[in-house]
């Protein structure tokens, strides 16, 4: 099981037969005052993979394979002055008719951005880094909500009339509408917090499962738009009858097999281990003994007890930057701080200089600190480890580990006893005030 910073597509265009032509994206890269820029490219669903500079670092070039027209998403990880770590993105409209696309990396002092003279491409990077960057982030004060979300569904389809692709037009009217229930879920969770009654003028409309089925760009946002679906209309009753109702009112295959994995998968996180796995069996095979991965799921669902409070530690092997073998049993006599990070994810980048002030600065020796990557490519983590001065306990983590203790999101931290018996499958992160430091200080 990967971990997926873009969701889990079960894209149409995978089943396409046709043989896959080579696109090259291609782009000058001008730091201005930043100290380094890190790229990335991924088809959705799929880890990203980085991509090779050239010129010192002033151009970069990377071929993907389009076996029809998709959707790829360029990911770059910016550095600052101040040795901050940030994430810029755009999602690259791929046509096996254009052999080249040619997307900038601009640093003005000011913002970075992605820029590209196709007309198309531009306005897909502009939603993004105009609108959703600038505007999306910035949640309205109380009493301004409605008009706030109408901005973001009227300037969807504001630019989707100005599209000169069918498809990109779709796309774009389809992420307007995925962005608005996004930025309403998001503040009604707020106000949920504060004890505050949402504004009914600000609710969405739901889109009814027929336009989202229409909709040309559907392959490509399968990911995004098959939770919203889900919330829709496989609430009430138990799982058993969710999937039901999915496959009577769900007529394209593709959404309806992303909705039913989605449920299946949810059954399977949200599952109280504790108590057993033999009921847990029994319902997974009554919504899912048919599907071809079954004995996959299986045996993901029997070996997810180790996420249970109390289980032991995985006995899988782990591997140091020189390729020795280890296991987290070597660490036991001490409580253990695992701390699941990418070199590609920011947010994991972001908490690292954290975790190493906690780390210098706790003050106890009862607790020890272990890095478990889940990069892919083992160069660009160990050229993380120089970047940020982490030189012992990390690891390469087999994907095993991730599927063991249900981690479907990255950075997690994960603690165990001096036993080796997991007390917190998912504590806070250094960066949260004093919760993990007060949390450990506890630890006996």
């Amino acid at each position: 099981m990967k971990i997926r910073i873009l969701g889990v597509v079960l894209s149409l265009l995978m089943a396409l037969s046709m043989s896959a032509t080579k696109v090259k994206i291609t782009g000058n890269i001008n730091k201005g005052t930043l100290q380094t820029v890190d790229l990335y490219v991924a088809m959705s669903g799929e880890n990203p993979a980085p991509v090779n500079m050239s010129d010192g670092g002033k151009t970069y070039s990377v071929e993907v394979d389009a076996t029809a027209p998709m959707f790829y998403y360029m990911i770059g990880v910016i550095t600052d002055s101040s040795s901050n770590r940030t994430q810029i993105y755009a999602p690259i409209y791929v046509n096996p008719s254009n052999l080249t696309i040619h997307i900038d990396v601009v640093n003005d002092g000011a913002e970075t951005r992605f820029v590209s003279s196709d007309s198309d491409q531009s306005i897909l990077t502009n939603y993004y880094q105009d609108f959703l960057n600038k505007r999306f982030t910035k949640l309205p004060q109380y009493g301004r909500e409605a008009p706030f979300f109408n901005m973001i569904t009227n300037y969807a389809d504001s630019v989707a009339e100005i599209a000169k692709n069918e498809v990109v037009a779709d796309y774009l009217r389809l992420r307007g509408y995925l962005d608005r229930v996004s930025a309403t879920t998001q503040l009604k969770k707020i106000y949920e917090r504060r004890g505050l009654v949402f504004p009914k003028d600000a609710e969405f409309t739901i889109m009814s499962i027929k336009d989202v089925e229409q909709n040309k760009a559907l392959p490509h946002l399968l990911s995004e738009t098959a939770p919203i679906v889900a919330l829709n209309i496989a609430t009430g009753g138990n799982v058993v009858d969710c999937i039901a109702r999915v496959k009577t009112e769900v007529k394209n295959q593709a959404l309806r097999n992303a909705i039913e994995d989605i449920i299946v998968k949810q059954f399977m996180s949200q599952y109280n281990y504790e108590n057993g796995i033999e009921n847990g069996l029994d319902t997974l095979k009554m919504i899912a003994s048919s599907r071809p991965d079954y004995a996959q799921l299986e045996y993901a669902f029997k070996m997810s007890s180790y996420s249970a409070v109390g289980a032991p530690l995985p006995d899988v092997a782990i591997h140091d930057v020189a390729g020795n073998v280890h296991k987290l049993s070597e660490f036991k006599g001490k409580y253990i701080v695992i701390d699941f990070w990418a070199s590609w994810c920011a947010p994991c980048n972001r908490e690292i200089p954290f975790l190493k002030e906690l780390e210098k600065t706790l003050g106890v020796d009862n607790v020890v600190f272990v890095g478990l990557s889940v990069d892919e490519d083992t160069e660009a983590w160990k050229n993380a480890l120089v970047r940020h001065g982490l030189n012992h306990n990390q690891f390469i983590a087999p994907e095993e580990i991730s599927m063991m203790l249900n981690v479907q999101s990255i950075p997690r931290y994960v603690i165990y006893d001096k036993n080796g018996k997991l007390l917190h499958l998912n504590a806070p992160r250094p960066s949260q005030g004093d919760e993990l430091r007060q949390l450990l200080l506890q630890l006996k």
